[in-house]
């Protein structure tokens, strides 16, 4: 399972003090292993990007809501910070891409967003995603599309009581760091699995790593990385029976798709 699934788990970076202590102290044995659920044969959770990125808008309120009919693992959202402060879940950084405003989204009041529409839906706030969350049995990972404002989700979060099931991710690791130091999960983005995203996601003590999916490599990604007590995952799909295959063929931790109805079809007829 992922980091968020039980909450029968430490950070990276709370287990490596935990064990500190223990070496420190005399203390006989050790912290237990922070990843005891992620073994190799258990199934991955899934987890919807964007909600169902596939089906409906993404990061809109209808887009989580048809991914919890699926019975998702998890519920994956962009998360940008507005000129004054709000937090929205808008995955791109100008608005005249798909919608039917304009500027850029740093650049823009909560004011200014309000009355936008996204493929005929409403750019939600963060609270407005979280508040559909708070009794969903799902863990949340937001994903920040910048740096800067990392302790306000943290905290928003924290507001809905949903911080033991919060992973925050990024492309960039200065991103994360705080959200560990609260001892906060945090994952690491790449686009392709190599070695450097491997290598930067365990210098960085992040507790899960997640590659773009591609056919070669994905086997070597997963297990490297599990052999770092890292969580290694599969982000954004394409959705074909065969990419569903060979993904469950390599065993990650999770997979976070624009599609969980076709994921949790290919789950069910292993």
């Amino acid at each position: 399972m992922t980091p968020g699934s039980d909450r029968q788990w430490l950070t990276r970076r709370g287990a490596l003090k935990a064990v500190g202590v223990a070496v420190t102290g005399g203390i006989s044995g050790t912290a237990a292993s922070i990843y005891s659920s992620d073994a190799v044969g258990s199934d991955p959770a899934i987890v919807g990007h964007r909600g169902a990125a596939g089906l409906e808008p993404a990061n809109t309120l209808a887009s989580i809501e048809t991914a919890l009919e699926y019975d998702v693992d998890g519920i994956e959202l962009d998360v940008r910070r507005t000129r004054d402060g709000t937090l929205v879940l808008f995955h791109d950084p100008v608005l005249d891409w798909a919608t039917d405003g304009h500027g850029r989204v740093e650049e823009s009041a909560w004011a200014d967003l309000k009355g936008i529409e996204f493929h005929g839906e409403p750019i939600p706030t963060l609270a407005d995603g979280l508040a559909v969350l708070t009794d969903a049995d799902v863990d949340v990972y937001l994903e920040l599309k910048g740096t800067g404002f990392t302790e306000d989700v943290v905290r928003t979060v924290g507001e809905f009581g949903l911080t033991d099931r919060l992973t925050v991710m990024s492309f960039d690791p200065g991103a994360l760091s705080s959200a560990a130091d609260r001892d906060v999960a945090t994952g690491l983005l790449g686009k392709v699995p190599n070695p450097l995203l491997v290598e930067t996601a365990n210098d960085q003590n992040v507790d899960a790593v997640s590659s773009h999916y591609s056919p070669y490599g994905l086997d070597w990604f997963v297990d490297t990385a599990r052999d770092k007590d890292i969580h290694g995952g599969v982000w954004h799909l394409t959705e074909t029976e065969q990419v569903l295959e060979d993904v469950l063929d390599a065993e990650p931790s999770h997979l976070t798709t624009n599609r969980p109805d076709l994921a949790v079809e290919a789950m069910n007829g292993l």
